[in-house]
């Protein structure tokens, strides 16, 4: 037996694995943005200037953005959609290609004067699990502007899309989402899902419901309280009448809220680019 054959058979094979691995993120980065190029095509553009040695300290880069959004956010109604595609963390890379969509992450805009008409600072409400530099383990409301920075700073690879809503919420609608955001927060009765029970409950209430009875195995008992960036908007469009109750917010991921989904409620999607 020739075992100098074998050995370079066996270690090409593991040259040839450790390369696949070594570029598999960029490869499911090319495969996700060449699949979803047609949408990306059809998204209006907003081009705005940051050096990029004003991006690498988050205090500064959220003073930048304060101002350079702005005139952006100023034009958005609250209960508009906020969109991120994370290119930087392999988690996220990974989440995009399982649920072949364009967004890693969701979360609602809310104008200043939402809770306090001497608001000065655009909000966001959303899951905890984006949140960054952040003890609390459930959904919350966070400055828009220092979530950003924060999340630019850390994942300098990214793209980011806001739909605004069709028209704006009316009174009624505008105090039943304030008394849900409140309620909610004051519950403290939802917990961000670990990586494993994100994906275990998206494909057992999508693909693969026969494997459900296995929840309680998989210490999946209380799944009522858990709660992931999709789930939280769903549910949230879901009390203000935006979103129909049957919809089950566990089979929802950021793309049911990005273009062409969800037309009947949010207008063209603007892609809000950060050049140097």
């Amino acid at each position: 037996m020739d075992y100098t054959k074998i050995f370079f058979i066996i270690f090409f094979l593991i040259i040839l694995l450790f390369l696949l691995i070594f570029n598999l993120k960029n490869l499911i980065i090319i495969r996700s943005n060449f699949k979803h190029r047609i949408a990306w095509e059809k998204c209006k553009q907003l081009k705005i200037s940051i050096p990029m040695d004003k991006r690498k300290n988050s205090f500064e880069l959220e003073k930048i953005l304060e101002i350079k959004l702005k005139k952006v956010l100023d034009k958005i109604n609250s209960g508009s959609i906020f969109l991120i595609q994370n290119n930087s963390d392999p988690v996220s890379i990974f989440m995009r290609l399982g649920i072949t969509g364009r967004f890693s992450h969701s979360a609602i805009i809310l104008k200043p004067n939402f809770f306090n008409e001497s608001g000065k600072k655009p909000l966001l409400w959303q899951a905890a699990g984006e949140k960054i530099g952040t003890k609390n383990s459930g959904p919350d409301i966070h400055s828009f502007c220092a979530f950003l920075s924060e999340y630019m700073t850390r994942y300098p690879n990214c793209r980011y899309a806001i739909r605004n809503l069709s028209q704006p919420l009316n009174p009624s609608q505008s105090f039943s989402l304030h008394d849900f955001i409140i309620s909610t927060i004051k519950q403290k009765k939802f917990v961000f899902v670990s990586n494993f029970e994100m994906f275990w409950c998206f494909y057992t209430e999508t693909l693969f419901r026969f494997l459900l009875p296995l929840d309680p195995y998989m210490k999946i008992s209380n799944k009522n309280e858990l709660t992931f960036c999709s789930k939280l908007i769903t549910e949230t469009y879901q009390h203000i009448g935006l979103v129909d109750n049957n919809v089950n917010s566990f089979a929802t991921t950021p793309n049911y809220f990005s273009f062409p989904n969800s037309n009947h409620f949010l207008i063209n999607e603007t892609e809000i680019i950060f050049t140097p």
